[in-house]
């Protein structure tokens, strides 16, 4: 019996080391892809990132003049960070690499701090920590919003995550007690640092805390007891002031009066006529968070259809064990699966009430609700089936490491100059077998960079698709002047630099054309009897020099 216990524990520590391998494996990845594909993987959101955070140093302030934010603005997010490491090393992709690691190390540290206060089974939240990592199901991951969330170039809602640990794990421990302390406080700073940001941390997270407060109450006062009292005072002081210092950080950034401007829609009241049309998009975005149309792709992977599947499964399990279990008292596990749901319900809630647009990623609390998912099924579960669903799961998550993200770090490799980059090249060359391809368009872009910054030049002007691609080679010595996508010339007025085109910019400014947009610019500069005179061509990549600012401002910012 003793030998067979031995077993036992042998086996899961076996578990535990494989999953922490898995762990290891899809941070080798993230790191590759963060540090060899940065400038290939880098698209208009992730640049204008590193050039806010470059502006945020210079000028030492978190809102730089000349520029107007989008949908957030940025007080804990990773250009911050990005922009602390900008002044310390004077490399801004470096700084923006860089961050993107550190966050996603903080995203960890504070999801297993987390756990640690739900449950001391050592395996389980392995398992967690692992699939909050590996649930990110999405072939050709690089290119895809949902892995850009939090661990890849700039990292959009690390920080959101990151709060979302931290104060949901001072929340648990404040049932113990109404003690002050440093996580309490710490928590107050982020709960008011990402009110200045945005309404999200609000939606997916202070509101849900206050509900799950109001639900326990309403509980205990069906069962005839004080929906409050002395012993629970300490949840609910904390629920508060978490929402007290969410407001202050809203009032604060209000007052400050940054410009900005929503490009996702308002919080005005959704028409009673059009509640319904709002559904269809909301059941779509969870069909692509949960990896579902993904997995039921034409010629995708069984694995990944398992996955996806399993994942869903687990939280269905789960939800049903909620219902069933509803009278009995919330566990801290219990109740942080609570929460993360009634974020996702916020979120879809506020989208079919008002006019803000519902997007895939802002459905993110999915993948800590299938990880707390999956660690409520293996709590509850016989050890032999525990153990067989946690290696299930290290299995479908390797196998989802392989068929999302192996892809994108072959390409990030195969692209790249560095010592790393030779080495998979001549790999190749003996035989290792990899789809990555070269991309002429990468090299071209890099080529265009290059003589622009040996020409002198200071600024690009362009389309806010494509001339990103290319100052993005530059590390920050080169400044992109977007346009609004389809309008040529009209400066786009927001997340855009805004005060880089007057007569001195323009005499030190090229014109980057594509194809696709070099006639309508020319045929829009000869009808304000300008020649535009073509100085280089790479590729897709035609720059031009303009005698006088061609760059303007529309009837609009949006």
């Amino acid at each position: 019996m003793l030998e067979l216990q031995k077993y036992k524990n042998n086996f899961e520590r076996f578990l535990i080391v494989l999953v922490i391998m898995c762990i290891i494996a899809y941070l080798i990845v993230y790191a590759t892809m963060n540090i060899f594909g940065f400038t290939l993987f880098c698209d208009s959101d992730m640049y204008l990132d590193t050039l806010i955070a470059k502006l945020m140093w210079e000028q030492k302030t978190l809102f730089p003049d000349g520029w107007v934010f989008g949908n957030q603005f940025y007080v804990i997010a990773t250009p911050v960070l990005a922009a602390l490491l900008y002044g310390m090393i004077g490399n801004v992709n470096t700084a923006m690499v860089l961050a993107t690691e550190i966050m996603t190390f903080f995203i960890l540290l504070s999801f297993w701090k987390l756990l640690r206060a739900l449950t001391k089974d050592c395996l389980a939240i392995a398992v967690g920590c692992m699939l909050l990592l590996s649930s990110i199901i999405a072939p050709n991951t690089p290119y895809s919003f949902t892995s850009q969330l939090f661990f890849l170039q700039a990292s959009y809602y690390a920080c959101y995550l990151i709060t979302f640990c931290v104060v949901l794990g001072d929340y648990i421990r404040s049932f113990q007690g109404n003690k002050v302390s440093i996580s309490w406080i710490f928590s107050l700073l982020l709960c008011f640092a990402t009110g200045m940001q945005s309404l999200r941390q609000t939606v997916i997270m202070v509101l849900p805390i206050l509900v799950c407060e109001l639900f326990l109450a309403f509980r205990r006062l069906i069962y005839r007891q004080k929906p409050w009292s002395e012993g629970n005072y300490s949840s609910l002081i904390h629920a508060f002031s978490y929402g007290i210092a969410n407001i202050l950080g809203l009032i604060t950034i209000n007052l400050l009066n940054i410009p900005n401007t929503s490009i996702y829609g308002n919080t005005q009241l959704t028409p009673i006529t059009q509640i319904l049309k709002k559904i269809p998009p909301i059941l779509e975005c969870l069909f692509e968070i949960t990896g579902l149309n993904f997995g039921f792709a034409q010629g995708a992977p069984l694995l990944l259809i398992f996955f996806s599947i399993s994942l869903v499964l687990l939280f269905s399990i789960s939800l049903v064990l909620w219902v069933v279990h509803i009278k009995a008292q919330e566990t801290p596990l219990k109740l942080c699966w609570l929460v993360c749901l009634v974020g996702i319900i916020g979120v879809s809630l506020s989208t079919v009430f008002t006019n803000t647009n519902i997007r895939t990623i802002y459905l993110f609390l999915w993948y800590p609700l299938a990880a707390l998912s999956a660690i409520t099924i293996l709590l509850k579960i016989p050890r032999k089936y525990k153990y067989t669903l946690a290696l299930l799961l290290c299995v479908f998550s390797f196998g989802n490491l392989f068929y999302s993200y192996k892809y994108g770090a072959e390409l990030a490799l195969q692209n790249d100059s560095s010592l790393a980059g030779r080495a998979f090249r001549k790999a190749r060359d003996y035989g290792y077998r990899s789809y990555a391809e070269t991309l002429d368009n990468h090299e071209n872009a890099k080529q265009m960079c290059q003589w622009a910054m040996d020409g002198g030049y200071e600024y690009l002007y362009g389309d806010w698709i494509t001339v990103p691609h290319v100052a993005v080679h530059s590390d920050g010595k080169l400044e992109a002047g977007c346009w609004k996508e389809g309008e040529v010339f009209q400066i786009l007025g927001y997340i855009n630099l805004q005060n880089i085109y007057g007569t001195l910019e323009n005499q030190n400014a090229l014109y980057i054309f594509t194809p696709d947009d070099e006639k309508t610019g020319l045929l829009a500069a000869l009808e304000r009897g300008i020649t535009l005179t073509k100085v280089a061509e790479f590729g897709e990549y035609i720059a031009y020099t303009s005698p006088i600012p061609l760059m303007q401002r529309g009837e609009s910012t949006t």
